[in-house]
Order: C-alpha cells, then structure tokens, then sequence
C-alpha cells in the first residue's frame, strides 16, 4: 500500500502490471512519487527536486510504494494486475526496463493479502516488506532474497512502512498494538531484539533513516494535525519539522542528509509532493498536477556504499 493510505486507511494500493516501456534515465537525485489519475489509475513518476522534467518512470504500469535501491540504480515497488487476479512486488532499473517480479498473491475480486511497502538491504540482495490484507487489520514483516526468492517472516501484528537502517543493522517499522496508537519500533534482521522508540499518544508513521543512519524522520499526529518530526536513532530529541495546519506526510531523505521530500495537503485539498531542509526552513512545492501525488522517495546518489 502507499505510504499515506497505509496509515490513514490501512489500505492497499492496486496497481497493474503490463509492459514496460523505458523512458530516459532519470538524473541521480530524482523523486519518485505516486500519482494518482482522475481516470483512476495509479502510475509512478519521477521529478527533479526543483520541480522540473517530471515524466513517468514505468508507462503503462501502473505503480506505487517506490523505494530506490541505496545505490540508486534499482527500483522496488509494488503492483496489482489489471484484472485484480495478481498482486505483488517488482523490480526494475531506474529507467524503468528489466522488470521481474518479486512476489506473487492470488486474488480474488481484488481481495486478498497483499505485499506493499518494500525497502532495500543495503547491499540491494533483499527486500524487507509488509504481507498483509488490504484493510490492515492482520500481517506480517517479511524479508525476501532477490535471486533465491525465499522468504522469512520476522515480526506478525498490524504492522506497517519496515526500513532497512544504512548499516543493515536494524529495521524500523510501525506496530500498532490493542488499544494503543501506531508507534515507530526498530528490531534486528532476524526479527530479534523489538524496541520501542516513540510512546506518543497519537499517530506516528512512516519512519526514514537518514542516510547517516543517525537519524529517523517521521510522520506525527500527536500536535493535532500530521506533521513531519525527526528523532535520533535511538529514539530521543524528537523534534518537530513542520508547523502548518495541514497534513503533511511521509518524510524521504535526500542522498546528503540535508533536505526532506514529503507529500503536503496545501493546495486544494490535495496531495502534492514538496521538499525542505531537515530543519523546516525553504520549503518548496515541486508538483503541481491536478491529481494528488504522494508517496515521495529521494534517489540516492548513485555508487553510496
């Protein structure tokens, strides 16, 4: 599911798979994002931080949940057949072509549990995802081996937006537990070693390791209002990102650290993707489509160890 709907709906996101057609290759530093159609299809896109040469990375296709591989050169997302019978996660270059499937569920009607959300092991050998049903209520964290195709289950519950840290030491992920709001938490590769890191009363989502891995930027409830926050790793100095009284939502860190892409409620209601500095200042809108865009994910820079 996207970001944004898998915390606000816990819902899945359909998308489809057809042939790919290769578009250029986009410069290092893109945003990948979601674009949602007023037809009613769901494709990604790519855009330059500055808002220019925006174009579809997988024409076509339909597609969302992006997430780049740390060297920037592999993408991961997730689909779902035109005829809702088949749904799972795909891999393809930045430009688009090679694209394979990673994981495939059996639907029926469209319903059925689904894979969303994935996020690259720092040596782009694994992919650490959410299987869930559509409607959030039930799943699991699984990591799955690219060229194997195993799978393993690490953690069960309602859970949501896993990220692998920079080191592949840790993952981060969202629980919600019986009669508490959603948490961030970061556990070992193996599904050892859970540790709570926010115990807000409200919402907090979609968690982000810096590049460094010393930081995580998130998404919070707790001021009224979904707001972008950052913390240490470990949990401490949270800080608040974002003071505007709309939603802003889902946090990616740009390849030096220094900046965030997040998708904002600003302009008629709709989602559009903007960026700012990871202390709040110079925030900017980089799309203007007449649909909402969401889901935003910053390339890193290619060759990042």
């Amino acid at each position: 599911m996207t970001r944004i709907l898998a915390a606000l709906l816990f819902s899945a996101l359909a998308a489809t798979t057809s042939a790919a057609r290769a578009e250029p290759q986009p410069a290092v530093g893109m945003i990948a994002f979601t674009h949602f159609t007023r037809s009613g299809s769901i494709e990604l896109f790519a855009i330059r931080p500055d808002g220019r040469a925006q174009h579809p990375l997988l024409r076509d296709r339909s597609a969302g949940d992006a997430a780049w591989s740390r060297d920037g050169r592999r993408l991961a997302f997730a689909s779902t057949t035109r005829d809702q019978s088949r749904q799972g996660l795909m891999v393809a270059d930045a430009d688009g072509t090679n694209v394979r499937e990673v994981t495939v569920n059996r639907l029926k009607n469209g319903l059925g549990v689904q894979d969303s959300t994935p996020s690259w092991s720092p040596d782009g050998r694994r992919l650490v995802f959410v299987h869930a049903d559509p409607f959030g209520t039930g799943g699991r964290i699984e990591v799955v081996d690219l060229q194997s195709g195993n799978r393993r289950r690490l953690i069960s519950g309602r859970v949501f937006n896993p990220v692998w840290s920079p080191n592949g030491s840790k993952i981060a992920f969202v629980l919600r537990k019986p009669r508490v709001r959603t948490d961030i938490y970061v556990m070992n590769p193996d599904g050892s070693g859970v540790a709570r890191l926010t115990t807000s009363p409200a919402d907090d989502l979609t968690p982000d390791w810096s590049p460094d891995g010393q930081r995580i930027a998130f998404t919070s409830r707790r001021d009224g209002d979904f707001e972008l926050y950052v913390m240490n790793w470990s949990g401490s100095a949270q800080r608040r990102v974002t003071f505007l009284k709309v939603d802003d939502y889902g946090p990616s860190w740009s390849g030096d650290g220094k900046r965030l892409a997040f998708a904002s409620k600003r302009v008629r209601g709709q989602f559009d993707i903007y960026v700012t500095d990871a202390n709040g200042r110079n925030q900017k809108r980089v799309t203007t489509n007449r649909d909402h865009d969401t889901d935003a994910a910053w390339q890193p820079s290619a060759g990042r160890g």
